[in-house]
């Protein structure tokens, strides 16, 4: 059956099996990630916001929900609720990052009182660790490891595989 004919209970649970058994590398997974996303998000876009994220990291900065929201050309209160949990944007984000090998990237989206130093609330670490538990990384410190992902996030941006990124997601977005 194809991911666009899968209800969304459907489509929820392969996800969950794909991940279970670690095909997170899978070209099935990744369209399965795309089509719930289209399918949930009131109009935010994994690709619209990795380009926001990227962007603003290539300039050293962190980013907030708001900035998503503004990528996405989307009023914040209307997409504040379809950012967290386990079928939230950050998760598809998270997915869309682990399925091609890159780090994860949701570390740099803070909250914008953090916007200077990168740290997250008690509430906001634990759904980040929460996140990347599920998608199968091992956290034994918290703290320590939102601030290796952060880095490694910023590390990632200066390389030529990000700009590649940055140029096929601008025509992504163009051509939708």
């Amino acid at each position: 059956m194809k991911v666009k004919e899968m209800k969304y209970s459907e489509l929820s649970r392969w996800i969950q099996q794909l991940e279970a058994k670690g095909h997170t590398a899978s070209p099935q997974y990744k369209g399965a990630v795309e089509e719930r996303s289209l399918r949930l998000r009131l109009g935010l876009r994994v690709g619209v916001s990795l380009l926001g994220i990227i962007r603003n990291a290539q300039a050293g900065q962190y980013s907030t929900y708001g900035d998503l929201a503004d990528a996405n050309d989307l009023p914040f209160p209307k997409v504040r609720h379809s950012m967290n949990g386990q079928t939230g944007h950050l998760e598809d984000l998270g997915r869309w990052c682990k399925s091609r090998k890159l780090p994860p990237i949701t570390a740099l989206i803070v909250n914008t009182d953090n916007l200077d130093s990168g740290d997250l609330e008690p509430p906001a670490l634990d759904g980040f660790i929460e996140g990347v538990k599920r998608l199968g990384y091992v956290v034994t410190d918290p703290a320590a490891f939102l601030k290796q992902c952060q880095a490694a996030a910023f590390e990632w941006v200066k390389t030529q595989a990000a700009f590649d990124l940055v140029l096929k997601l601008k025509k992504e977005v163009v051509e939708r």
